[in-house]
């Protein structure tokens, strides 16, 4: 029998490492019996207060050696478990073997690893069936929601022109029912100063409404382009 690994086993051997080491490198520790047994920790206790079909969701995202430490003394007919907070924050002292004041920090720590390794939403869903206190004390600083892409610039330059065109028309539209109710009692509107060949001027609404009109798309402020009132 050959004494080298299969390459199957020494890919998942490598990939478990992989995965320990970057829990290790946001644990801060250099420890890999302490990174081991925190990790067991966490996935046990998480485990159990998962529901069966979760659970399995969970587990198919596990490298291969991981997942059998996670299905390791499971017993799908006895969960989710019962415990509170400080039930779960004690099984998981006494099984990480770490102080209480580090649990807090060091569940926090691997699930920030976890979600970083794991297909996004994955840890999400499972984080979510647990009860709120159990979530609280795994998920302290939650993955925050996306932010909205920021404008550029020119963006917003046409934005805001964009929005001056539409009071400009807004304006141009009341100036001119102006001009037609003073065209009804002004007598159609000519302006005195009109010329012999008909060169019919425009009432002062009206004229105002024209301007405006002529205004939209031009890059200075809509309110320079009505004359004062």
């Amino acid at each position: 029998m050959s004494p080298h690994r299969p390459t199957s086993f020494a890919h998942a051997e490598n990939t478990a490492h992989h995965w320990l080491a970057t829990i290790a490198d946001h644990l801060g520790t250099t420890d890999s019996h302490l990174t081991y047994r925190c990790t067991r920790a966490w996935l046990h206790a998480v485990r159990d207060h998962l529901g069966v079909n979760t659970t399995a969701n969970l587990a198919a995202q596990l490298p291969e050696l991981l997942r059998g430490v996670f299905y390791e003394g499971w017993e799908p007919s006895r969960v989710p478990s019962p415990q509170d907070a400080t039930g779960f924050a004690t099984e998981f002292v006494l099984s990480a073997r770490v102080s209480t004041a580090q649990a807090a920090d060091t569940l926090a720590a691997i699930t920030r690893a976890l979600r970083s390794l794991l297909a996004p939403g994955t840890l999400n869903h499972a984080i979510a069936q647990l009860p709120k206190g159990i979530r609280l004390l795994v998920d302290c600083s939650p993955e925050p929601p996306a932010r909205e892409p920021r404008r550029s610039p020119g963006t917003q330059d046409r934005i805001e022109r964009l929005e001056n065109d539409v009071r400009t028309l807004a304006e141009a539209v009341h100036l001119l029912a102006r001009g037609v109710e003073g065209n009804g009692v002004e007598g159609n509107g000519v302006e005195s100063g009109g010329t012999e060949g008909g060169d019919v001027g425009h009432a002062p609404p009206t004229r105002q409404a024209r301007q405006a009109l002529l205004a939209i798309g031009h890059p200075e402020p809509v309110a320079e382009t009505f004359p004062a009132r």
